[in-house]
């Protein structure tokens, strides 16, 4: 009694400091407690490196039938027997040493539960919800980060997770590199401490340099993104069936923190695996994997140079993973230290594994320790946004695309060839630069400033200061001005499309349209939002159905008007669909051709209307009008050049022009 009392005030919580103040009182710290689990395990919203390029071992047909086979009475038993019958309950306050005990009589009703799950593939409400217990990682605690959440789970998720970490440890290895040695049937963690020891005894014997990086992963299991991981479960071809249960077990479930014994509010998971869920090892495991492939893309590609062994140096050594920990091993160059960071960095992004760059470690071995000083220094404050162009480019063009320009990150680029590197508006690096660089005097282009590559210099004149971002909103980047094509579209892309067109004037002239589109007023029909919910994302204080959305509102009634300017004419806003399309038709004039092509622009204005409101809604940002402008110009520009093949003027024509371009080709 008294080892359990002594044990229970070692683990008690106590006043917490917060903001530089202490809070005491129960309430209060309990209050914390919850509102920083909260946050702890809240999706982090920002932009996804694409994996799609990233080559993972695949799982063979047969490993996935043994995923998603029917559950047997055998396995599930074997499951109960591997737990302690006397473990800490989870919510359910049913320990294992219950099932045990009275297996004879409730194995029927076990084995219809996993049939039932097997079948559809949906837990119970209340089934995955966890008790999180604190255990202090250091003495005398004063923040909440100062414990270990372990994760108390009910006892007959803690079955299911059990039988499904099992099914998979029996294949996990047929998937994960050899340079991963946790939790792997068949190896040893022991294993990549060997290998490395005689790394380094190899080195200090031929007197060669190596550098080893420890990785600290800064919170790692509860840090895991769900989509990542998923998407790495669907490289690695695991079944559709298995990919659905697994992430019904992670994104169901919800948590209460206890705290001295009583419970904080319940709050739900958005990220992260639980520690104490036996499938979480697993997971991590292959959530780890992703960066088995980013190094191993960095040495194929040459920007990462690994430390080679063995008989003609025919064993390559680049890393090692022992579960949550990796150890990163490579010669000593600037080069290596560069795409370390840079590949720790993105492997962040891609996976939300972040990497506390204070707590790992830079060893170096027969290394000078100014120069692992100043390399460290590198590696500890080469923050993400403050990469060379170079380095942006290894971030994500090297890694990813296998592009060896890792040269780019120690030798200064020459002049020109640097913006040719770039991946288009929508790569990260590019929509970083943009921002920065004034579009009149960056040295972007091989040739010199950008301004040289936009003959239309006037538009500058109201603001010498625009940003290239600025200028690709008001046309810049299209027809050959701003970027030279490597060729022309094929006859089939062309059509495709054109296509397009045709596809989406169907949808919005079938009969009924107005009962499909999700509008807020249709989604209040169906159940989905409430009364209170249904207001225009453009803050009109009106009801969002089609017709408001499209014709009625005022923000979006104010792009109609300066369409209708834009094309010569005065057009009095009909508010309803079919009236609104026929009076929008006769704007072009009387011939089947023009009408055809005051179509075309009707349905790229509602196509941008119906983008910028899914925009205001789930990213809360506002677009103003006339940029609205500019993205239906450049959207009929490309519909029009695609659907007619005499369409072949420059944009910066049709932008100011879109009359003499229609009457050119009807």
């Amino acid at each position: 009694m008294g080892l359990y009392l002594r044990a229970g005030v070692l683990n008690s919580i106590g006043p917490l400091s917060i903001d530089g103040r202490m809070v005491e009182s129960v309430p209060e710290v309990r209050q914390l407690v919850y509102q920083y689990f909260c946050n702890h395990f809240r999706h982090q919203v920002h932009f996804r490196p694409d994996i799609s390029n990233l080559v993972f071992r695949s799982l063979s047909e047969l490993d996935g039938a043994e995923l998603t086979k029917p559950f047997l009475l055998d396995e599930i038993k074997l499951a109960v027997w591997d737990y302690d019958s006397y473990k800490c309950p989870g919510p359910d306050g049913i320990n294992i040493g219950f099932f045990k005990d009275f297996w004879d009589l409730i194995k029927i009703d076990l084995l219809n539960f996993f049939s039932d799950f097997h079948r559809h593939g949906v837990l119970a409400k209340g089934l995955n919800s966890t008790f999180i217990a604190l255990i202090p990682k250091v003495d005398s605690p004063q923040k909440v980060s100062d414990f270990r959440p372990i994760a108390l789970v009910s006892s007959i998720y803690k079955i299911l997770s059990k039988v499904l970490a099992n099914r998979l440890r029996s294949i996990i290895g047929n998937v994960v590199s050899e340079a991963q040695s946790a939790f792997i049937k068949g190896r040893q963690i022991l294993d990549g401490i060997l290998i490395a020891n005689e790394v380094v005894d190899d080195v200090k014997r031929k007197g060669k340099d190596l550098l080893l990086f420890k990785v600290d992963f800064e919170k790692a299991y509860d840090s895991v993104e769900w989509s990542y991981l998923n998407e790495v479960m669907s490289k690695m071809n695991f079944p559709n069936l298995w990919r659905s249960w697994i992430m019904e077990c992670i994104t169901t479930a919800s948590a209460s923190v206890l705290v001295n014994g009583c419970l904080a509010d319940e709050f739900r998971f958005e990220r992260g695996l639980r520690q104490g869920d036996p499938l979480s090892p697993f997971l991590f495991l292959l959530a780890a994997g992703g960066l088995n492939v980013l190094m191993s893309a960095m040495v194929s590609n040459g920007s990462f140079t690994p430390y080679t062994m063995g008989a003609q140096n025919s064993v390559a050594i680049s890393h090692l993973q022992f579960a949550d920990d990796t150890l990163l091993v490579g010669v000593k160059s600037w080069t290596n230290v560069r795409a370390l960071r840079a590949v720790l960095i993105l492997f962040e992004r891609i996976s939300g594994l972040k990497v506390n760059f204070h707590k790992s470690m830079l060893f170096g071995v027969n290394v000078n320790d100014s120069w692992l000083h100043e390399a460290a220094s590198v590696m500890r404050w080469w923050k993400c946004k403050n990469l060379s162009i170079g380095g942006r480019l290894i971030l994500l063009k090297s890694v990813l695309s296998s592009i060896p320009v890792y040269f780019l990150s120690f030798i200064k680029a020459p002049s020109g060839g640097r913006l040719r590197f770039g991946d288009g508006i929508g790569s990260p690096w590019w929509q970083a630069v943009n921002q920065v660089y004034l579009f009149l005097v960056g040295s972007l282009v091989g040739d010199g400033s950008l301004v040289r590559y936009f003959r239309r210099l006037y538009d500058l004149a109201e603001d010498k200061n625009i940003s290239v971002a600025a200028m690709c909103v008001a046309g810049w980047g299209s027809n050959g001005e701003g970027w030279k094509w490597r060729r022309r579209l094929y006859a089939w892309e062309e059509e495709l499309v054109g296509q397009c067109v045709g596809v989406l004037s169907n949808i919005v002239f079938q009969d009924g349209v107005s009962d499909r589109l999700p509008t807020k007023d249709n989604l209040l029909k169906r159940g989905v939002l409430e009364d209170n919910q249904t207001l225009c994302s453009a803050t009109c204080d009106k009801r969002e159905d089609i017709n408001h959305l499209f014709f009625q509102c005022n923000v979006y009634g104010k792009l109609w008007q300066l369409v209708s300017k834009w094309l010569g004419g005065e057009f009095v806003c009909h508010g309803f669909l079919r009236e609104h399309a026929v009076q929008f038709r006769d704007l072009g004039g009387d011939s089947k051709g023009s009408r055809v092509l005051s179509t075309i622009i009707w349905i790229s204005v509602l196509w941008v209307i119906w983008k910028d409101r899914n925009v205001k809604i789930f990213q809360s940002v506002l677009v103003a009008v006339d940029t609205l402008l500019e993205k239906v110009k450049l959207q009929t520009y490309w519909w029009l050049k695609s659907y007619y093949k005499l369409f072949d003027f420059a944009y910066s024509f049709w932008r100011l022009n879109p009359l003499c371009c229609i009457q050119a080709i009807v």
